[in-house]
């Protein structure tokens, strides 16, 4: 009884702090959105088409988990709930910027060629776009350099910078990633997306979750991850569950792309980094490859797929240790799909991605009642 007593004490001790987690209070404890808002519309002129629902959006919801960024805050329109979101990007001061902007006669060329150099990294080869267009599809191109507006043009830049925005922006096309529906000052508005995995402590606590919602989103995040790979070959590096998303017509999005890199990207950057073992390599989720004897990094990072099944089968947080099978669907795999899953992990490739499809396909079909996959229209969007 005594025994019974304690284990009651602390799932009520565990239930406490979930609810307090979940709570606004908690999420917007740490939060600095009310002053970047503030800031950004003291300035009556600051240029952007969300300027309104911006600096209307104080003491609105905060969302968990952003710690890459200083503002992620959910309101909403009279139609739709949107998210505004703002990162702090130190090197962006006004010498920098302005010394970006062009100058009096110099032909537009100049200009649109800068803008090709910033985001090159992220174009994946692709040539002969109108990259002004792209990242600010809210006027035309040719108006904006002509018009000399710099304050229009100094806020270009400075999203030029930003990683997930040219991300959003560049590849709208392909409806990866929420749109941006529009900016005010250096805040970016971009549409809300219901999280497939909202749950605190999701890491620490998988087995408190619901079997049968986890496998089968498990499942569309695999499919997603794939078509991703065949469409976009970019490195989600922080493959936490809270960023995939799904839109309203419930096809799956990455919603936090700050560790999002294009393989060219990533291998540059690795190439550059100084190591004298593998960890040294690792960039959250992507794990790399030390050149010993070199003493620097490899330019390949371990494939999305692979860092998926790391997370399906071994713990997550830290704390809990690695490589213990206390991933999100441990408690409900076999020691045949455990092992499948840890073979998948260590691979760092795709190769076991059809097998691991099956995997997932055969738990949704043991925990759920009408696994989705089967009665999903084949000709619709199966992620």
């Amino acid at each position: 009884m005594e025994l019974m007593s304690k284990c009651t004490i602390v799932w009520l001790f565990i239930a406490i702090a979930v609810a307090f987690i979940q709570s606004a209070v908690f999420k917007c404890w740490m939060d600095s959105g009310n002053s970047v808002i503030e800031f950004q519309c003291k300035d009556t002129e600051a240029v952007g088409t969300k300027c309104p629902v911006v600096c209307s959006a104080l003491n609105t919801d905060c969302y968990l988990y952003h710690a890459s960024k200083d503002l992620v805050r959910v309101t909403e329109t009279e139609d739709q709930k949107i998210v505004l979101k703002h990162k702090d990007i130190p090197m962006l001061t006004k010498e920098y910027t302005q010394s970006l902007l062009p100058v009096d006669e110099e032909p537009p060329e100049v200009f649109q060629d800068m803008l090709q150099g910033l985001v090159a990294f992220e174009l994946n080869g692709r040539d002969n776009l109108d990259i002004l267009s792209l990242l600010w599809p809210w006027h035309n191109s040719s108006s904006i350099i002509t018009g000399q507006n710099s304050q229009l043009l100094e806020q270009i830049v400075r999203f030029a910078h930003n990683d997930e925005y040219k991300l959003m922006q560049l590849y709208s096309d392909l409806q990866l990633f929420p749109r941006v529906l529009g900016t005010c000052g250096d805040i970016y508005v971009v549409e809300h997306m219901t999280l497939l995995l909202d749950r605190p402590l999701l890491d620490l606590f998988p087995a408190l979750t619901d079997t049968c919602h986890v496998t089968r989103s498990a499942r569309r995040i695999l499919h997603y991850l794939l078509h991703l790979s065949s469409v976009l070959p970019l490195h989600l590096c922080d493959l936490q569950w809270g960023h995939f998303g799904a839109d309203s017509a419930g096809r799956v999005r990455f919603v936090d792309l700050d560790a999002a890199f294009s393989a060219e990207k990533m291998a540059a950057t690795q190439r550059e980094t100084v190591c004298s073992t593998d960890e040294d390599c690792d960039f959250f989720d992507c794990r790399g490859t030390c050149d010993v004897a070199q003493g620097r990094c490899l330019g390949g990072v371990s494939d999305n797929v692979s860092n998926l099944c790391r997370q399906l089968v071994w713990a997550r947080a830290p704390l809990l240790g690695a490589q213990r099978r206390l991933g999100l669907l441990a408690a409900v795999l076999s020691e045949q799909q455990a092992e499948l899953l840890e073979r998948c992990a260590r691979s760092r490739t795709a190769e076991h991605a059809q097998q691991v499809a099956e995997v997932l396909e055969e738990l949704e079909r043991r925990t759920c009642a009408e696994p989705e996959w089967e009665t999903r229209d084949t000709d619709t969007d199966e992620f």
